[in-house]
């Protein structure tokens, strides 16, 4: 299954998405805090073990090559 999620608002997403994926103080949670935290375009992934990868590395799989788009 795959879930998409919408955010209007500038507050909380970080925070609800780390929440969700049980993340919260781990080193793969995602920046949330009072201060502006990040512009950048994040993609989360189902994966068995918690990775990072750089987004010009994504872009060069082709499933994700689109996503070059975002910068």
């Amino acid at each position: 299954a795959i879930l998409s999620m919408l955010f209007i608002s500038k507050t909380g997403k970080s925070t609800l998405i780390n929440y969700i994926l049980g993340i919260e103080n781990s080193s793969f949670s995602l920046d949330a805090g009072a201060q502006p935290t990040t512009s950048d375009f994040i993609m989360l992934n189902y994966s068995e073990e918690p990775k990072t990868v750089d987004g010009k590395i994504l872009v060069m799989e082709k499933s994700f090559s689109s996503l070059e788009k975002y910068g």
